[in-house]
This record gives structure tokens, sequence and C-alpha cells, in this order.
């Protein structure tokens, strides 16, 4: 059996986005917090995520690495408000249901808007899902997460789903969650066969690559990310499909970048996530939802960028 995958490390892969986004949102309230204290304005009351919090402490309290050492002046956060509006608003049009992704108004970081979701039993999740891409997302991630820990195909398939769902509705976060997910299967189906790998691991592998061309084209701030995530994978099953060969390790795998998947496996993998995009434009259609808007705009990109850069700058 190959080793499953620690669902923390493909989380910090998927959601690079939001960890850069969290420190700038961060940024933006303190600086906008310090100027109201210099005017002798009344401070702003932010009820913050726990996961912006540590970007507002890293950004407001820099540490020298040595005692009595002259501390190097922060970065200036390179993004205005407004931008910073920009970015989220298009990450809530995406899905954007994790903590911390949005504003409660042009300035302040709010707390996490779907809170009532989150509280809420898988039954009700059930009703507004019919009605509601946000519901249908968080109640797959639900069940995502407590497939990750049973291994019951009823909650994996029930999960796709509702992912698939969401996805169909104009999400991308939600095909993110898809994908991350079916790379976990990938790594943790049994394969003990006499030799190479068994059928149902190379089917999970290719439905994976759909997941990802298909993520590849609606567009998506974190596709490389998840291309590394995918790659992995499929070099895991190369390690497994031919164990023994002397010489093997993962070093020679990376190197060579050896793969399972052969040419023929990825155009059949084109060809599926182009059919599942076409149905779902078809399924669009009839909901009477215009057409996928796909790319990344040219504006949230270089936003997107320069947040990368600040954060990096920041040590993130």
């Amino acid at each position: 059996m190959i080793t499953e995958s620690k669902s923390s490390k493909r989380t910090s892969l998927g959601i690079i986005a939001v960890a850069a986004l969290l420190l700038i949102v961060g940024a933006v309230w303190w600086e906008r917090h310090q100027q109201s204290v210099e005017v002798n304005q009344t401070p702003i009351v932010v009820d913050v995520s726990k996961e912006a919090a540590p970007a507002v402490a890293a950004v407001s309290q820099p540490t020298p690495s040595v005692i009595g050492a002259d501390a190097s002046p922060a970065p200036k956060n390179p993004l205005t408000p407004e931008e910073v509006n920009r970015l989220v608003s298009w990450y809530k049009e995406r899905g954007g249901t994790d903590d911390g992704r949005m504003l409660t108004d042009g300035s302040v970081v709010g707390g996490d808007a779907f809170s009532g979701y989150r509280t809420a039993s898988d039954v009700d999740l059930a009703i507004f899902a019919k009605n509601d891409p946000y519901a249908a997302e968080i109640l797959g991630t639900r069940l995502a997460e407590r497939y990750r820990e049973t291994h019951q195909n009823d909650d994996l398939k029930e999960a796709k789903r509702l992912l698939l769902e969401a996805t169909t509705c104009g999400f991308t976060t939600s095909l993110e969650k898809l994908l991350d997910l079916q790379v976990d299967v990938v790594e943790s189906r049994g394969i003990e066969v006499p030799k190479g790998v068994s059928r149902t691991n190379k089917q999970a592998l290719l439905e994976a690559y759909q997941y990802l061309y298909l993520l590849e084209r609606r567009g998506s701030l974190g596709i490389d990310a998840h291309k590394v995530t995918v790659k992995a994978a499929d070099q895991n099953l190369y390690l497994f499909e031919h164990r023994g060969e002397p010489g093997l390790n993962i070093v020679k795998v990376m190197a060579q970048d050896l793969r399972s998947f052969t040419a023929d496996e990825d155009a059949l993998a084109r060809q599926r996530a182009d059919e599942l995009y076409q149905a779902m434009e078809g399924q669009r259609q009839q909901l009477g939802l215009p057409p996928f808007d796909d790319g990344v705009p040219a504006d949230i990109q270089d936003i997107f960028d320069r947040a990368m850069a600040y954060a990096m700058s920041n040590g993130k």
C-alpha cells in the first residue's frame, strides 16, 4: 500500500495563495489602524479570524534576530485597500469559503462570514446545497475530510458530487479541493498486486489529471502548486510500479522525471477533462447561467504576484 499523504501537507500547497492574502489583508488593517491612532481617532474594533491573527502580528511586531541589533524595516505593503478588496472579491466569486478570505467592508478584516454554515448539521447543509454552492462546497469539504479519516466510499462519492456541483456553479476552490481529495485517493488505496500497480490506482491517477486539466482551463492562482502534488503522486506510483529495480530511488525518479502516467493516458485525461467541461457548460445553460468565465484576470494576477513577493520578503 502506498503511504497515505498528510492532508495538512496537501493543504499547505493548495492554499499558498490564501497565506499571502492573509498577510496582505492583515497588513492593510494594521496600517490603517496605526493611522487612526496617530490622528487620535477611535481605534477600529476588528474580529480577526485565527488564521489572520498571526499575519497581523508578524507585520506589526518584527523581532530582531540578535538582541540589541537594529531591526531592518519591514517592506512597505504594496497593495492598496482597493486592491485587497478586488483580490478578495475574486476569491469569493470563485468559492472562497475558507476563513479570513473576505472583508466586511473596504478596510477591515471581518470574521468568518460562513460560520453559520460550518455549525450547521450535515442534514441542513444538504438541504441548503440544493440551491447554494457555498453550502455544497462546505459540506463537500467536510465529507472529504471524513473520508480521509474513515475511507468510507459513501463519503467519497458524496463529497465528489457536491464539489462538482459547486464547480458547475462557477467555483474553482471546490475544484481545487476535489483535486486534492483525488490525489489522496491515488496515494492511499491498496495496491497489493504481485507486479506493477492495480488498475484501480491507475484509474484514480487518470481522474486526478482530469481534474488538474479542468482546473488549468478554468484558471487558478494555485495551479502550479496543484501540478506539483499530482506529479508527486504520479512519481510515487512509478516507484511502486517499478519496485525492486536496481538503483531506483526517488532522486533518480525526480531527476529523470519518470512517471507512471503514459502519453496515451495523458491524452485520455485531457479528453475527459474537456468532456466534463462541456457537460458542466450544458448544465449551466439549463440553470440559466452564463458560460464559464475562464482564466485569471490580468489585474488579479498582478495583485497576487505583488502579494506573494511581499509575503516572501516578510519570510512567509
